[in-house]
């Protein structure tokens, strides 16, 4: 029996929601050349660190749904590795303008980066709770039964 089914379905949805926030704009930068010409480029989570974050995140989904027996210290790993690198694609990610602008202003962080960032931590704390039972088995503590 699974005894912890709720964080299981909670960190593999989140997991899963994560993949698919990848896709919308993360960063933005804005180019107004000599108040004539006005460029805006976004670029998604899939660049830089997301390729590590969407990597992990689908490994701890399939994990999370197959519970294999190694499940207990990968999916703790791989939550972790979630959450470092979706935290790195928002604070170091970037979108480029190739030309000399006159002005220019970056929208680092927009919302779908903000969204990405909270379901890796929820996908990353839920996945700790095969460690933490087995932990409490260890303790001789009784795994609370709904």
């Amino acid at each position: 029996m699974d005894p912890h089914p709720v964080a299981r379905r909670v960190g593999a949805g989140a997991a899963l929601a994560f993949l698919v926030v990848l896709f919308f704009p993360w960063h933005e930068v804005s180019v107004e050349i000599g108040g004539a010409v006005s460029v805006s480029v976004t670029s998604s989570g899939w660049g830089g660190w997301g390729i590590a974050a969407g990597l992990f995140a689908a490994l701890l989904a399939g994990i999370l749904v197959a519970r294999p027996r190694w499940e207990t210290f990968a999916a703790p790993l791989l939550g972790l590795g979630l959450a470092v690198a979706a935290v790195l694609e928002l604070v170091g990610g970037r979108a480029t303008v190739e030309e000399p602008p006159a002005s220019v202003a970056v929208h680092s962080g927009l919302w779908a980066a903000w969204l990405g960032v909270g379901l890796a931590l929820v996908a990353g704390l839920a996945s700790l709770a095969p460690l933490l039972d087995r932990a409490g088995r260890q303790a001789g503590v009784a795994p609370h039964s709904p």
